[in-house]
């Protein structure tokens, strides 16, 4: 009885001992010491605050007027083919499709950015042109190509971290870049030579090109500082790594870039900005 009776007694004190060590050990804690659940550290880790990036690319100097790059002709009998390697805005100078993007995929991106992200995006070719000239890609989304011609096509790439390939001739096709690149992926057609389209192809939704007038917008950026690279097709890189600091719960006003039109053509012959 006695041994029963201090069995009881032991498993009344088990708590009490348990909580008096609890207290020794807390008491070791250095002074201000908090105690974090992994919850916590996980909300700390995603930034609370985003911003957005606008600006604008500019070229100085006369506008050329360039010829089409094909005519009217049989094969593409809606419209000459004009020249979009070199579009600048003649009231603004803005340079028109530069491709603006984050070098390296940050390590968080805005949550609404990736709900809303397309699944697919859409290369149209018509009047044997890439409709848009120069797109933006992210490595999950599909690619859509498809032809409004009467001609046929054949479409091919040339990639340096993706696989190149071509797609069948007068047929549309769909397929994904699973890798980012570097540099704008250049398509093209093998039956007609003049035509030409970029491709952005990044692992992250922090790209853009540039409008009409040179102006572009990135949203919903991380805070803090970021390496972007400002590229376009005459002359590559126009900003291999260029730094900007983010502003939080705003807009971050990147003054207008300015270059010189001698970066893109030899003669130019009509000042930017100049009655059309």
């Amino acid at each position: 009885m006695s041994n029963s009776l201090r069995l009881d007694r032991s498993e009344h004190m088990i708590p009490h001992y348990c909580r008096h060590l609890s207290i020794a050990l807390l008491m070791l804690l250095p002074f201000g010491t908090a105690v974090v659940s992994p919850d916590d550290l996980r909300a700390e880790e995603v930034p609370s605050r985003w911003g957005t990036l606008e600006g604008q690319i500019v070229v100085d100097g006369r506008i050329p007027t360039l010829p089409p790059r094909a005519a009217a002709e049989t094969l593409c009998p809606a419209n000459d083919v004009p020249d979009d390697s070199l579009v600048v805005d003649r009231e603004t100078g803005g340079l028109r499709y530069v491709a603006v993007y984050l070098r390296k995929r940050p390590t968080h991106i805005h949550p609404e950015l990736v709900q809303s992200a397309p699944n697919a995006v859409d290369q149209v070719i018509r009047d044997c042109r890439f409709v848009p000239h120069m797109l933006c890609l992210q490595t999950h989304q599909r690619l859509h190509i498809s032809s409004l011609d009467p001609t046929a096509h054949n479409i091919r790439y040339a990639a340096f971290a993706n696989t190149p390939s071509g797609a069948l001739p007068g047929e549309s096709s769909e397929f994904v870049l699973p890798e980012p690149e570097r540099l704008p992926v250049r398509a093209s057609c093998d039956f007609h030579q003049y035509m030409c389209g970029w491709w952005i192809v990044t692992d992250h939704p922090y790209a853009a090109v540039t409008d009409a007038e040179g102006r572009f917008r990135i949203k919903n950026l991380p805070v803090g500082e970021h390496e972007f690279t400002i590229w376009h097709e005459r002359t590559g890189y126009l900003e291999k790594t260029l730094k900007i600091e983010i502003r939080p719960e705003g807009i971050t006003n990147l003054p207008p870039r300015h270059y010189p039109m001698s970066l893109f053509v030899a003669e130019p012959t009509e000042p930017a900005g100049a009655p059309k």
